[in-house]
């Protein structure tokens, strides 16, 4: 849904510029922003989830556009589940849930190596027996079996099918009582949106993103766009505001700088130039 508000109105083609190989053709919304197997395991249900929040928002932006959104709680409400699912289910925070996942697994596996406890617990459980104690070579069978299946959680997908929705309400519940930013362009500038599209920053702007330690809940500042023209942020307070131009370039160079595959852009934005600029093509340029 999101994507879709950045097509051109006449073509409904959108713009990208492709982290690897540069300014890509117009292409349309439904071969843009996918990533493969996001949730691996019952993506259906999960999909359902989101399309409760995103079925929502078409009326949520159009209050947005015409300056009536803080007339309605249920859309105010909306917007601001459209910032957690986009957060909860963004490349970063699968990649930071990964990095944990792992983390975990070195952990429990030196833990399992070095405490005996760890194991006799294990041992109780499978067996009943509180009483027996497990040989070494039990011990270490009843360690990897335990480590498979926290593996398999893993590598199936499990896992992160019920984390990523644990995410967006733990998300949705943290920003619930924040203020709402509307946010415009000034004539001339438009905005941009990347694959990572929620950018969460310090109050310096220098640290961005939950790889640099900043989640949703610890923020200075949470925005994501929802149009060319229309750019919505946490705050103190419910407010509409046009930002300069600069301002804009600003938002729109985090979305390049954090994007991890490409950003996307109405055709013929100004946007095309500062992508170039900003994230020049790290590959070969295939041919078009």
């Amino acid at each position: 849904m999101v994507l879709r508000r950045f097509e051109d109105p006449t073509t409904h083609l959108i713009g990208n510029h492709s982290i690897q190989y540069g300014l890509r053709p117009p292409t349309g919304s439904g071969a843009l922003g996918w990533v493969r197997d996001f949730v691996k395991i019952d993506s259906t249900a999960t999909e359902e989830l989101w399309g409760k929040t995103e079925s929502k928002l078409p009326d949520a932006v159009a209050a947005a556009d015409t300056q009536t959104l803080f007339d309605s709680t249920e859309h105010v409400a909306t917007i601001k589940e459209v910032i957690a699912l986009h957060y909860a289910r963004s490349i970063d925070v699968l990649a930071q849930y990964e990095d944990l996942w792992q983390q975990m697994l070195t952990t429990k596996r030196a833990e399992l190596a070095t405490n005996p406890a760890a194991t006799d617990a294990i041992y109780a459980l499978k067996s009943g027996d509180r009483t027996g104690k497990p040989d070494a070579a039990m011990r270490e069978a009843l360690a990897e079996e335990w480590l498979q299946g926290l593996t398999n959680l893993y590598e199936t997908g499990v896992g992160f099918r019920f984390r990523v929705q644990h995410y967006f309400h733990a998300a949705t519940a943290l920003i619930r009582s924040a203020g709402l930013k509307v946010l415009r362009p000034p004539a001339g500038s438009e905005f941009l949106i990347g694959d990572v599209p929620v950018t969460t920053t310090d109050a310096t702007g220098h640290a961005r993103g939950v790889a640099a330690g900043i989640p949703i809940g610890s923020a200075a500042t949470v925005a994501m766009p929802l149009g060319p023209r229309l750019l919505v942020a946490l705050g103190p307070k419910d407010l509409y505001a046009e930002l300069n131009a600069n301002h804009v370039e600003r938002l729109n160079t985090w979305q390049i700088e954090a994007a991890k595959s490409a950003v996307y852009f109405r055709p013929g934005s100004p946007c095309e130039s500062l992508a170039t600029q900003v994230r020049p093509p790290t590959g070969y340029q295939p041919p078009t």
